[in-house]
């Protein structure tokens, strides 16, 4: 059964045109998210920036019909950090959020069969995250200043 779940993540561009994510958490309702984004915005470095550089996107999960409590559940996200071009420049890549460890294990094997994936296999990773709980980025970040 799907289980709908609320991503909130800031995505901004710095002064040199690269995209940078700051993921800040998932949430059980679109409201929690909501209310959190309004928290962030204020917060040093996130405050530098428009408000909509604050993304709430709406994903499902598959869970069995025993689960009844989406602010109790624990989410496994999985992707890549890609470098693609420069060693300036990388590509964060999320494949998925699961139900389950194992469900995300099982999706990075599938794509390190991938041609684009082949030489950048250390590059996979899983982040276990607690529903309406776990939260990044809680101090704010620093703005980086260029001196001339």
């Amino acid at each position: 059964m799907i289980k709908f779940f609320y991503n909130l993540y800031f995505h901004y561009e710095d002064e040199n045109g690269l995209g940078n994510t700051c993921n800040i958490g998932y949430f059980s309702t679109k409201k929690k998210a909501e209310k959190i984004l309004e928290i962030y915005m204020k917060k040093p470095g996130f405050r530098e920036y428009s408000n909509e550089c604050f993304v709430i996107k709406k994903i499902g999960v598959n869970f069995s019909k025993a689960v009844n409590d989406k602010s109790k559940v624990v989410l496994y996200e999985c992707g890549h950090d890609f470098y693609a071009k420069t060693d300036e420049e990388d590509e964060w890549i999320v494949f998925g959020t699961y139900s389950t460890r194992i469900l995300a294990e099982q999706e990075i094997e599938k794509q390190k069969c991938k041609k684009k994936y082949k030489n950048h296999i250390t590059g996979f990773s899983i982040s276990k995250w607690r529903v309406d709980r776990d939260l990044e980025w809680q101090e704010g970040f620093e703005m980086e200043t260029t001196s001339f």
